[in-house]
């Protein structure tokens, strides 16, 4: 409807159900994200992927956002905790990376969105902090898979984070 050719255009589901442990590169030790990250592993986990578009306006490229915008996530990591007594990750699904001067993965959008709604609960005051934790390392996408795995509830921002959790029964 827009001028494009789409004859020759396939439409198939979203290939990240493909990504099964089996097609690791290598192995994934059970909790090693957790390990590193220093997230209980006795504990059950809700995880939280943040994301630049399921904030207010949906901007992808919107990086500087006020506090106000995470008020919605906040009141829910807020009552996951203290009303339910689920302890919450907050993680980026990907990362990004810069090219010069030599190519490097850094820490990207949802990364930056996560680390503000962490730093806006402790703020707030309202959450039992003790329950609530960040991902910061950077993760191979098979690592972040294998962490979703281990997740009891998973609240994705992202369709490929749905997807992960999705085809492993969280």
């Amino acid at each position: 409807s827009y001028g494009y050719d789409v004859s020759r255009t396939v439409t198939r589901a979203c290939p990240a159900f493909l990504f099964g442990k089996e097609y690791y590169p290598e192995t994934v030790e059970p909790y090693r994200v957790r390990i590193a990250e220093n997230i209980p592993t006795d504990r059950k986990l809700t995880g939280l992927i943040v994301t630049t578009n399921s904030l207010p306006g949906g901007s992808f490229s919107d990086w500087e956002r006020p506090d106000a915008d995470f008020d919605s996530l906040a009141e829910l990591v807020e009552y996951a905790v203290n009303a339910c007594g689920e302890t919450v990750v907050l993680f980026s699904h990907s990362d990004g990376f810069v090219r010069e001067p030599e190519f490097k993965r850094v820490p990207w959008r949802d990364y930056k969105m996560g680390a503000q709604l962490f730093e806006y609960l402790a703020k707030r005051g309202i959450a039992d902090m003790s329950r609530v934790y960040r991902i910061q390392g950077i993760y191979q996408p098979w690592e972040i898979h294998s962490f979703i795995g281990e997740l009891d509830h998973l609240i994705s921002g992202k369709l490929h984070g749905a997807v992960a959790g999705m085809e492993q029964f969280v």
